[in-house]
């Protein structure tokens, strides 16, 4: 038997305290967010996509005479990389509802006027939108530096490679269940802390907009992400803090093996927030 959050554990790689670990989580999501972009450059990317999926139907609408206000819906807004996300691995009282709440004020921004339009400029738009559907290349996504996505999955292994070190995960799962937290079947299969997240996730009702009351479905939510996001600390502290002890060399070969690629890809990161102000993007 063991006590949640106590449960036997790997030697230590080395005697590193809180402290150390923490900053072994802030430098890996700084070189993290170089790589992968932060939320502005994540978001000017996704905008460039926005752009690209709809020329073609603005150009349409043009030709048939009618200007056209297009709606960009954010995703990015509020966003914090989680660079160490694995099973035992990833960042500890992350509340998912942060991130929701952030996107539901920001879309709510973007949305139009609710005018209503005439029936000409309907029929022109149902014909606009009656051709092929643009589709984007995700090997060559509008804006992500060239190099991002090998360099941000070989940053992945290296976390994966220390979480595969802690242990079966069925022990915070067993740990999970005794704390009343059953994450199993809303996680689509994934476990641990990522699985813990799409549960949560994926039973997250609307967030309420602000400025609006509060329904009791959210704040019934609220109560059971605090609940599991403390049963989570409780029952996965302790090897997370080993896993990052265990990471932090590994940060250091990696940056070593790839200094001037992460520099690269930084910089052309912010050439893609160039790019799409230039283009009509507002970053927040």
């Amino acid at each position: 038997m063991f006590a949640c959050g106590t449960a036997p554990t790997a030697e230590p790689a080395s005697d590193a305290g809180p402290v150390a670990t923490s900053a072994v989580e802030v430098r890996a999501n700084e070189i993290f967010a170089s790589i992968s972009g932060d939320a502005v450059e994540r978001e000017a990317s996704h905008y460039l996509t926005w752009k690209d999926l709809n020329a073609g139907y603005a150009d349409c609408m043009r030709a048939a005479g009618h200007s056209v206000d297009l709606t960009f819906l954010p995703l990015w807004t509020g966003w914090e990389p989680d660079a160490t996300s694995a099973s035992w691995m990833g960042a500890l009282n992350r509340p998912p509802s942060v991130h929701a709440r952030a996107i539901a004020a920001s879309s709510r921004a973007e949305l139009g006027d609710g005018r209503v339009y005439s029936n000409a400029f309907n029929a022109a738009s149902a014909k606009c939108n009656d051709g092929d559907t643009e589709t984007v290349d995700l090997g060559n996504i509008p804006g992500q530096p060239e190099g991002a996505a090998e360099l941000t999955d070989e940053f992945k292994q290296l976390v994966h490679e220390v979480d595969s070190r802690l242990g079966p995960i069925d022990v915070y799962t067993e740990c999970m269940d005794a704390e009343g937290i059953d994450y199993a079947k809303d996680s689509g299969g994934e476990q641990g802390r990522q699985g813990l997240y799409r549960s949560l996730t994926a039973e997250m009702p609307y967030p309420p907009l602000p400025g609006t009351e509060e329904p009791p479905a959210w704040s019934d939510y609220l109560q059971r992400e605090r609940q599991a996001l403390a049963a989570d600390n409780r029952c996965r502290r302790d090897r997370y803090e080993q896993g990052l002890r265990e990471l932090a060399p590994l940060l250091d070969d990696f940056e070593a093996a790839n200094r001037a690629a992460i520099s690269a890809t930084d910089r052309a990161w912010d050439a893609t927030v160039a790019e799409a102000t230039e283009a009509g993007f507002q970053p927040g």
